[in-house]
């Protein structure tokens, strides 16, 4: 079977690469956007904050936070960090790839949480270990913006 064809990746003549037939790229949602949540209130809308925030300038990686807004955690303090990585084997998707948004900003509202979703580096222009060093780099980022005594997900 040839990986090009089943992973969707067509190798150009010059040596790059072109993903085709991938989900759609979101935008962030700075001024929010109301995520459908059912827990023990009933059904309800929360709204989520959404912003994309550099995490390696070297590398060119990011993260996408989402906030929920109005929760200051169940003790009004801060809430937990979830740092997430998304699927799609560290070759396919991204960050704001429609699935993975959506699923952030689910979790992000009904936990409530703030979810770090990374934005890692991708083969197979960046063989391994790049994404296991931007996921290095995304925990190393997680440590001083956790709150002090709140759990960190990873």
């Amino acid at each position: 079977m040839d990986p090009y064809k089943y992973l969707k990746i067509r190798l150009n003549p010059d040596g790059s690469l072109c993903r085709y037939g991938e989900a759609p790229l979101l935008p962030a949602a700075p001024a929010g956007e109301p995520v459908a949540v059912e827990d023990e209130q009933g059904a309800r809308r929360i709204v989520v904050h959404s912003s994309d925030v550099p995490l390696n300038d070297a590398t060119g990686t990011g993260l996408r936070l989402f906030v929920p807004s109005g929760s200051g955690g169940h003790d009004g303090g801060r809430l937990p960090l979830v740092v997430y990585f998304h699927g799609g084997g560290y070759v396919l998707f991204r960050a704001a790839s429609a699935p993975f948004h959506n699923t952030c900003a689910a979790l992000a509202a009904a936990a409530p949480a703030v979810v770090a979703s990374v934005d890692y580096r991708l083969a197979p222009e960046h063989r391994l270990p790049a994404a296991f060093e931007d996921a290095a780099d995304a925990v190393l980022w997680a440590r001083p913006h956790a709150a002090a005594g709140r759990p960190v997900f990873v």
